[in-house]
């Protein structure tokens, strides 16, 4: 344990990860191509269900939405009450169940790709889909987290108050670092999802602070360079504004194709990294305790 410690430090597992984007690049992202195109398809399969079946409440968002316009503005508060009650809980847990079991097998492929990366191996674009003989664990325990975070939501639909949404949040947060390592238990020990999260959770609890920081780090990061995307697309929209109504439509339509040009190069080169950062911490507190 004292070896594990010794090697996992925040900054030097992000800077071994960002190290490891070189030769797993292509095996994530053709990997999450895959993923999210499959997740499309069920996913405008289950929209068209809900809108049939009368799940999706359009007249309730309509009037709660024409409410707050009366207002004269939303806040922070009024913005967080009206995406929770507008949710249909029935709509939101199939929804997440049906995404969970769907996407499991390809999260698992990326863990399983960093894992090998961290350990100096060679990947190629079908190691990203190895792991589908782990599907059943894997969904389970992506199904076990969606359900403590619906839980959460729960309680936040009987609450919006600061107290109970700051509660709900730490309450995340504790998870998300004790259960951190479990789909890599998963995909590389092959053991029951109760296991892996058990083992994930002994370490996250002798690790809890580091591996807290590697995830506020990596939050931050991701902030950053949504602040950049977000520049990109407010500094042009400003330029059309300054040069008349005209000018208006052209310019937010640049901003808007400028921005997603660099959401696209940043998530080719952030997704990767973040996802090689939780291999390498998994190598060094696993592989080298």
């Amino acid at each position: 344990m004292a070896t594990a410690t010794k090697n996992f430090r925040v900054f030097n597992t992000l800077g071994q990860g960002w190290k490891n984007v070189k030769g797993s690049k292509g095996a994530i992202m053709v990997t999450l191509i895959v993923a999210g195109l499959i997740n499309a398809i069920v996913g405008m399969i289950l929209s068209f269900t809900f809108i049939a079946t009368g799940l999706v409440n359009t007249s309730a968002q309509a009037q709660t939405a024409a409410a707050l316009a009366q207002k004269g503005g939303v806040n922070i508060h009024d913005a967080v009450a009206n995406i929770i009650n507008n949710i249909d809980s029935t709509q939101f847990l199939i929804h997440a169940l049906v995404q969970n079991i769907v996407l499991a097998p390809f999260f698992g492929g990326i863990y399983w790709v960093a894992i090998n990366r961290a350990r100096g191996q060679s990947v190629t674009t079908s190691t990203g889909f190895q792991c589908f003989r782990r599907w059943f664990h894997l969904a389970i325990y992506f199904i076990i987290l969606n359900i403590i975070g619906i839980l959460i939501f729960t309680s936040w639909r009987f609450s919006t108050s600061p107290a109970v949404l700051s509660l709900g949040l730490v309450v995340q947060v504790v998870v998300q670092v004790l259960f951190m390592l479990s789909p890599m238990f998963i995909v590389d020990k092959k053991v029951n999802v109760f296991s892996a999260i058990g083992r994930s959770v002994k370490i996250g609890l002798s690790h809890f602070w580091r591996i807290l920081g590697l995830l506020l780090m990596m939050a931050l990061i991701v902030l950053v360079a949504c602040f950049i995307v977000g520049f990109i697309f407010g500094f042009f929209s400003a330029l059309a504004g300054a040069g008349g109504a005209a000018n208006d439509t052209g310019g937010v339509l640049v901003g808007v194709f400028l921005a997603l040009i660099a959401a696209v190069l940043l998530g080719i080169w952030l997704i990767p990294w973040l996802f090689n950062s939780i291999g390498v911490a998994y190598h060094r507190l696993v592989d080298q305790q």
